[in-house]
């Protein structure tokens, strides 16, 4: 029989579950900027991902983003969104 209990110890683990993915579309020197919030109990991180010049264009893309961040899970828990 396995036992799981170090893993409900783990703080890095604990970061990963509790973190939350969103993205937010900002209008910036006549375009529409898409960012990538991660949110957790430390803080937020925000990285800007692309600029658009219409705003559908930036909605479609953090759809899009939010839709691949839900089916790929949660980040994984050092916080980098592009490991390798």
């Amino acid at each position: 029989m396995r036992s799981s209990s170090h893993c409900a110890s783990d703080p890095a683990r604990e970061r990963a579950v509790s973190s939350t993915l969103r993205t937010e579309v900002v209008e910036d020197c006549r375009q529409w900027v898409v960012y990538l919030l991660l949110i957790d109990p430390e803080g937020i991180t925000r990285r800007r991902l692309s600029a658009h010049r219409t705003e559908r264009e930036a909605l479609l893309t953090a759809s899009l983003v939010q839709r691949a961040a839900h089916r790929r899970g949660r980040p994984p828990p050092d916080g980098d969104l592009h490991p390798g």
